[in-house]
């Protein structure tokens, strides 16, 4: 009978801790900002918050129950006597191997599969010390003998989970503190449970009223306060998307069906938008800081260049000097690192189809590997029970990873709840579904090749995956009852030959396909389609975004917009990735004139045996060469004197930044790149 009663309370008390620690973890993410998402409506904050919270709580509970239970049938005999110091030495010798390893790590003394051993060894090593002097609390009876084991076995659980997963949400002190906090609550639990004598289950679930009181108060908090006038910014950059291969640009195979028909309703076309670089790190950059290139310096992300992104002006901090909740969430890793002004910042890497990493004509690209192998990080829920349900759907998944895309909608989703009731937000979105060929493709699967690769017909089935996505970004800012106030910005860092020329990539040249990118700022509070013809720089995209969000209580903002592009000239430079014989060094340069005259000074053109021959300047007439087939270049010496003269005088009223030196990547950065197909 003892025993039956002893086996009730010991049951008891163990669901009473799964509680309280799942009702920490909740308490402390929502301190961090995040918020674990299962119900999708209703949209107000309040109850939608604390529902959330409670459904979390309880599954939670209902996983680490199983555990704790388990623990809890160790024999008394093997956890008697005072083990308190031992076990707080396991703990902190845990915590520190898995930092220092996870050091070495990134600072590549140690692979992956070795920081991944280091994990599972320390781990059982620490398991193994609790459960052999787990005798913290002390001689007291039976039901309670296991408890505190378990009590650090869960902390362990939930604090090694973000170590382990290694991605941007959780830095190390984040996670440090969290198992401080948990450790700290669990010997606060035993000292006052062996002083006074309470019911640990009693005791815990007073602890746990206190938590949904908190969570039901943050959902209180997010749900009043005064409405500001401030629209939703969505900034859109659907990487490697080039304009021409948009049916919202006139493409004649339908591949962007629901963005075309948002443009129809309210929106502003840009038909000849560019970007300032041929790839996507110093584009990025000048999106974000209003400069050129020549301006800023920044092309690889070295760590010297970082130190002076640091120091310039950009558009998150000017957004949230404004007011706005700002978050970037990037699919592509030299994005992740572009975080400073940004209150949350996400990497997940979709992998996908690497094809964009094969650049220049002299392999053979009739073939390309299926990508990467799926990596945990690719949902990395700060909430221990989330990630496991999520991990588990993504390994059941094939090659399309529909889970990758449902967390993203999960992050956007919690922001919008978390933020104050009227306060905007301003999202900067990287999606690299064109860029590395995600979308679902059935017959593929990883380590295959694909034979023959199709990469037109590959680069339009990609585009039409991807306007999917954009469907789905919009009907949960409808859901949310925020479309009204939304204006999203849909556009690219820059293109992508796809066979022109006998070329492939984006890194190698400024033609058309790669250079012209797609720009439209769209927003149900317009009426119609507007077009702008005019060639615009996307450098003026962050002028742009704060014009919105200064003058949005004003009538129909389009007007404004196109002045505000227009007046920055369309110039792009480039600085050879590849090491020249004295290091790296200055490529070349692309300008669009006003009447869409276009020439190009390249000094690697040559190497690249396309089918221009041996020559380094080009020169188009958009208006009537849309396609540059026809290199005027020889033809008409006074245009192209004109529009060098053009050049000559941006260069000089442009200023220029001051050398930085070649530096090193950071090695967090250096890994995420390597496993994109960046580096070798």
């Amino acid at each position: 009978m003892n025993s039956e009663l002893d086996m009730k309370t010991n049951l008891k008390n163990i669901f009473a801790l799964a509680l309280v620690v799942s009702g920490l973890e909740v308490l402390w993410n929502l301190l961090y900002g995040r918020l674990p998402i299962y119900l999708s409506s209703p949209a107000s904050p309040f109850p939608t918050i604390p529902l959330n919270a409670l459904v979390h709580i309880g599954f939670t509970a209902g996983v680490f129950l199983v555990p704790g239970f388990l623990l809890s049938l160790i024999p008394l005999k093997l956890t008697r006597g005072r083990g308190a110091r031992f076990v707080a030495a396991a703990y902190v010798g845990y915590m520190t191997v898995i930092v220092v390893s996870r050091y070495l790590f990134l600072n590549e003394a140690i692979s992956p599969a070795g920081y991944r051993a280091i994990l599972v060894i320390a781990l059982l090593v620490s398991v193994g010390a609790t459960l052999a002097i787990a005798g913290v609390a002390g001689k007291t009876r039976p039901p309670e003998s296991g408890l505190y084991g378990s009590m650090l076995v869960l902390s362990w659980f939930i604090a090694s989970s973000g170590l382990y997963l290694k991605y941007s949400l959780h830095p190390l002190g984040f996670i440090a503190l969290l198992a401080l906090l948990l450790a700290a609550c669990h010997l606060a639990a035993w000292l006052i449970i062996r002083k006074f004598g309470p019911a640990p289950s009693r005791l815990f679930s007073r602890f746990l009223l206190a938590v949904i009181l908190i969570v039901f108060a943050r959902g209180l908090w997010s749900g009043i306060g005064r409405v500001t006038k401030g629209p939703h910014l969505v900034f859109l950059v659907l990487d490697a998307a080039r304009a021409d291969r948009m049916s919202l640009h006139g493409y004649p195979v339908p591949t962007t069906p629901f963005i075309d028909s948002l443009a129809d309703s309210g929106s502003l076309v840009f038909e000849q938008a560019y970007s300032v670089s041929n790839y996507t790190f110093p584009s990025h950059i000048s999106m974000f800081t209003g400069l050129y290139i020549r301006s800023h310096d920044i092309w690889h992300g070295t760590d010297s260049e970082m130190a002076r992104y640091r120091q310039l002006d950009n558009l998150a901090a000017g957004l949230s000097g404004r007011g706005y909740r700002t978050l970037l969430l990037t699919e592509n890793p030299w994005i992740s690192v572009l975080h400073g002004g940004f209150h949350h910042y996400h990497y997940l890497n979709l992998s996908g189809t690497p094809v964009s990493g094969w650049q220049g004509t002299w392999k053979d690209l009739s073939a390309t590997p299926t990508g990467f192998g799926p990596f945990s990080r690719n949902t990395p829920s700060p909430f221990a029970a989330r990630h496991l349900l999520d991990q588990l759907q993504f390994n059941l998944q094939g090659y399309y990873k529909r889970i990758v895309a449902d967390y993203q909608l999960r992050l956007l989703r919690e922001q919008i709840l978390l933020r104050r009731r009227g306060q905007p937000i301003f999202y900067f979105i990287n999606w690299m579904t064109v860029h590395n060929r995600y979308y679902p493709a059935p017959g593929r699967d990883f380590g295959k090749t694909i034979k023959p690769y199709d990469w037109s017909s590959d680069y339009d089935r990609a585009m039409v995956h991807i306007d999917r996505r954009v469907a789905e970004l919009w009907e949960l800012f409808d859901r949310a009852g925020e479309l009204d106030r939304t204006v999203f910005i849909v556009s690219s860092d820059h293109g992508e030959l796809l066979g022109e020329y006998r070329i492939f990539g984006h890194t190698r040249t400024f033609f058309q396909g790669v250079i012209r990118i797609p720009l439209a700022f769209i927003s149900p509070a317009w009426e119609g389609r507007k077009t702008a013809e005019a060639p615009v720089c996307l450098v003026a995209a962050k002028s742009a975004l704060e014009f919105l969000a200064d003058h949005w209580t004003e009538p129909d903002l389009r007007g404004g917009l196109v002045p505000i592009l227009e007046a920055r000239p369309v110039v792009a430079e480039h600085r050879s990735i590849q090491p020249g014989p004295d290091g790296e060094y200055y490529r070349g340069w692309m300008l669009v004139s006003s009447d869409k005259t276009k020439l190009i000074r390249d000094g690697e053109a040559p190497i690249l045996n396309s089918t221009w021959g041996d020559t380094e300047y080009f020169f188009f007439d958009l208006e009537s060469d849309p396609e540059e087939k026809v290199n005027l270049y020889p033809d008409r010496p006074r245009a192209v004197k004109r529009v060098e003269e053009l050049y000559r005088e941006w260069k000089e009223a442009t200023p220029t930044a001051e050398p930085i030196g070649t530096g090193e990547i950071s090695p967090g950065l250096r890994e995420r790149l390597r496993a994109m197909g960046y580096l070798q």
